[in-house]
């Protein structure tokens, strides 16, 4: 008997079936597999009459398993939709991809993620930016996102990297098809730094043109916020700043030289509405975050359980006390007691549901 997963993949494979359709024959049939069992006049009155030859008409199934086979040679892994694992942020998105491709701890990306995007040829002045922002937003306990390209992509990730956080690659390629090239080695660290790098895309796909601005939604999906450090007008970093846009997502911008033509979409966004960033404290103020210097106070006067418990919600966010027991490895008395003292210390505070937080 196949393995769910297999349908799911089988079912994303479809040509012709996105994001949208791939919901659409969901609500129809409940599961992918069910998808498969059915006849084509009942799924041509829910996806029309190509499409439902396509489902029928290939081996999906055993191309899914070739995929997955691949999958486990690299050390990579899927998720799903129904998957607990699968960012929240993008869930949220109507085209959030049904299926995604990843190399990393999945686990590690949560709600408190910001994307940093820009040029690919920045000056010293946004290289400069771009570290020092992933740096510091690192150390607050925010997750970077970018796109892994040349440029202030590379640099946001290097500065997450350098603070010891969280970072994620989007890639508009398949993970076998690594570009830029020269950048592998920063994603196997990045992998290696508990940061994941993913694709919606199946393994043989290549960095194709018209793959990178549909690769930019996934970065504002996946984001509470994007950052846009230097970028001309036609950067794709502003495609980037449009989905977060149409996502109800922030959209920040950092300021640059009138005279210089890689501050100009930044301007313009500014211009048009975008919030003015001009430090991570912009950033960490509008979330609610910890100043960097703040975190590192606190982490001098926290020990033992106290400063694990302090640990593992900078780097994940909100948890609920079960899951903290279950991290700790301590019984929920054990646990409750020592949030106990952490919400007397104001560190931390309870949130509805018995979930706790690192208190701004």
């Amino acid at each position: 008997m196949r393995d769910e997963n297999v349908y799911w993949l089988a079912l994303y494979m479809v040509k012709g079936i996105g994001p949208l359709r791939f919901r659409k024959l969901l609500n129809a049939f409940s599961s992918p597999s069910n998808v498969f069992n059915q006849p084509f006049e009942v799924l041509k009155d829910v996806v029309g009459n190509r499409v439902a030859s396509n489902i029928l008409e290939n081996d999906w199934l055993n191309g899914a398993e070739k995929q997955l086979s691949t999958a486990q040679k690299l050390g990579a892994n899927i998720v799903t939709l129904k998957d607990k694992e699968y960012p929240q942020l993008l869930a949220q998105i109507e085209s959030a991809p049904p299926v995604m491709f990843y190399r990393g701890d999945i686990g590690n990306i949560h709600s408190e993620s910001v994307g940093i995007v820009g040029t690919r040829s920045p000056t010293h002045y946004g290289q400069r930016v771009a570290i020092e922002l992933s740096r510091s937003l690192a150390e607050a306990g925010f997750v970077v996102v970018s796109g892994g390209a040349r440029g202030i992509d590379s640099y946001a990730h290097k500065g997450a990297l350098e603070a010891g956080g969280t970072t994620v690659v989007v890639l508009g390629s398949g993970l076998d098809r690594i570009y830029p090239r020269e950048n592998k080695k920063l994603f196997d660290k990045i992998v290696q730094s508990n940061g994941v790098v993913l694709t919606e895309y199946p393994f043989g796909t290549s960095p194709a043109p018209e793959n990178f601005p549909r690769r930019n939604r996934i970065i504002s999906g996946l984001s509470k916020g994007v950052i846009v450090v230097e970028a001309g007008m036609t950067s794709g970093a502003l495609i980037t700043a449009k989905w977060s846009s149409s996502f109800g997502r922030d959209v920040f911008a950092v300021p640059g030289p009138i005279t210089s033509p890689k501050s100009a979409g930044c301007n313009y966004l500014i211009r048009m509405g975008a919030k003015v960033v001009t430090s991570a404290n912009d950033i960490i103020e509008e979330y609610g975050g910890v100043a960097p210097s703040k975190r590192q106070e606190l982490r001098q006067q926290l020990e033992g359980v106290e400063l694990k418990i302090y640990e593992l919600l900078s780097e994940r966010g909100p948890l609920h006390v079960d899951e903290l027991s279950e991290l700790l490895e301590l019984t929920s008395s054990q646990t409750i007691t020592h949030l106990f003292v952490l919400e007397m210390k104001g560190v931390i505070h309870e949130l509805p549901g018995k979930f706790f937080a690192i208190k701004s």
